[in-house]
């Protein structure tokens, strides 16, 4: 039995050659072994082998595809004889030239763009959608995880971030309970990031004085630290800012849903565990006063609906 990194035959791989290294275009072999080095020293007990590109979809038809998605792998030889038994608790088997595998899945893998380009949308696209359908698929388990398996983030732009906006989403990622790798820079520290959500945001936000101010607020969200209360606000979700009217049905802007989803889900996780009360009154009205107005196919809006029973789950707990 061993364990692999498993690639898309058409997703991230073909876009290894954007990482510059030392002024040149990477090659993909090189890319591979840094990714397989920051995984297995991040998490020893792993010790991944290499790296498989295939049909995932083919093999793993529940996975969230994209071109950030990968997984990490059990991979066990088998005989051909044992391909019923295997199959029959849940493995799939993989025929490679003669020689018959039962495969099954570990962790979820989500890596980041190549480059630092499209500041806004550096991050939050590269775990938006997947997260949100992950959870959705099984908010009804009784685990407060946001999926079945793990979710390692795997940064592979290959230069130090400054930007505090980067810096305060790879934080909300592990807020998140999202497991960060660094492959090239060490942009942050996992172990570092403060869980103390007064400390968290003191960190990773501008104009907070954790001295003079017993509460923070943003476009997104109200932290109440005297009433230990989060008030998750929907100030963005308006007509002319996240929202347009295409003449029949609303319609959300490009990635804004996404902007939204990242701001307001790992602080409501980093709320809950620091014994906080959620507000998501004005959240819940936006949901069922907006039924009408979108398409019934618009899987967006519906994701809203997931974000909030979500959110109703974990408020429980």
């Amino acid at each position: 039995m061993g364990h692999k990194l498993l690639l898309d035959s058409s997703g991230i791989r073909n876009h290894f050659s954007d990482i510059p290294v030392n002024g040149e275009p990477a090659t993909r072999s090189y890319v591979e072994n840094q990714i397989i080095c920051a995984i297995n020293n991040y998490n020893s007990n792993l010790n991944i082998e290499g790296v498989e590109y295939a049909d995932i979809r083919g093999q793993f038809p529940e996975v969230e595809l994209s071109n950030y998605t990968g997984l990490i792998i059990e991979n066990t030889e088998i005989g051909n004889d044992e391909s019923t038994a295997y199959e029959g608790n849940g493995y799939f088997v993989v025929n490679i030239e003669g020689h018959f595998f039962a495969r099954k899945i570990l962790i979820y893998v989500l890596f980041s763009d190549t480059r630092e380009r499209g500041r806004n949308v550096l991050f939050t696209q590269s775990i938006f959608p997947a997260v949100m359908e992950y959870m959705g698929r099984y908010i009804d388990s009784p685990s407060y995880t946001l999926a079945n398996h793990p979710i390692y983030f795997i940064n592979i732009i290959n230069r130090t971030l400054t930007a505090r906006s980067l810096l305060r989403r790879l934080a909300l990622l592990v807020a998140l309970n999202i497991e960060c790798i660094e492959v090239f820079s060490e942009n942050i520290r996992p172990a570092d990031v403060p869980m103390e959500i007064k400390a968290f945001i003191t960190a990773y936000y501008e104009n907070y004085d954790d001295v003079n101010q017993h509460e923070f607020v943003t476009d997104y969200f109200i932290v109440d630290f005297t009433r230990h209360i989060l008030i998750i606000k929907t100030n963005k979700l308006v007509l002319g800012e996240y929202i347009i009217d295409d003449g029949e049905k609303y319609l959300f802007k490009g990635s804004c849903e996404k902007f939204y989803w990242m701001e307001i889900l790992p602080i409501v996780v980093l709320s809950v565990k620091n014994g906080y009360h959620i507000d998501y009154t004005e959240l819940e009205t936006f949901i069922t006063s907006n039924v009408g107005n979108f398409t019934a196919r618009d899987d967006k809006f519906k994701r809203f609906g997931m974000l909030l029973q979500y959110i109703k789950k974990i408020s429980l707990s």
